[in-house]
């Protein structure tokens, strides 16, 4: 299970990593999934979960994450997100 924080970013509402199962999870603006990426290192997790507030958590993540790794979607029931979501 992958605790998800809101994020203020233009194109990602909520992100979060399991360091257990390698698993980074971002819920994207205006979608109704969660994109689970798999086997995700925690060097490469944190370059984007760990981002100051004057840098681009967009930009991290396209930068470290996007096009490197499997992922999953997996559809929301209608889930908003909170101060943490679990999915």
């Amino acid at each position: 299970m992958v605790s998800l924080l809101p994020v203020k970013s233009s194109m990602l509402a909520a992100i979060g990593y399991d360091p257990a199962s390698r698993t980074l999870a971002a819920r994207f603006n205006n979608s109704n999934y969660v994109v689970h990426f798999k086997d995700v290192p925690p060097e490469a997790a944190s370059q984007v979960t760990a981002i100051g507030a004057d840098q681009s958590i967009g930009r991290a993540f396209n930068e470290h994450i996007r096009g490197k790794f499997d992922y999953t979607q997996i559809p929301l029931e209608d889930e908003a997100v909170g101060e943490a979501e679990h999915v």
